[in-house]
């Protein structure tokens, strides 16, 4: 799920909008943008802090219980 309001995003919007920035530019931006996430997923999962706290929005997911029987009734 794009989230335009993740705080790396809204870092790097503007040089990667301009027209003016190289290829290589672009691509090492994006590694850097991934290596951030990566960081701050890490802290998320270990508690460190919250995922609202970094600006990232995570979807509610569906209950295991509710899934497992709705596989169930597949099988």
């Amino acid at each position: 799920m794009f989230q335009p309001e993740y705080r790396v995003v809204e870092k790097w919007r503007p040089e990667l909008l301009n027209p003016k920035t190289s290829r290589p530019r672009r691509k090492k931006i994006i590694v850097a943008m991934a290596r951030t996430f990566a960081v701050d997923w890490w802290r998320v999962r270990t508690g460190r802090c919250k995922a609202e706290d970094l600006g990232l929005k995570l979807q509610a997911q569906p209950e295991r219980k509710a899934k497992a029987r709705a596989l169930k009734l597949i099988a």
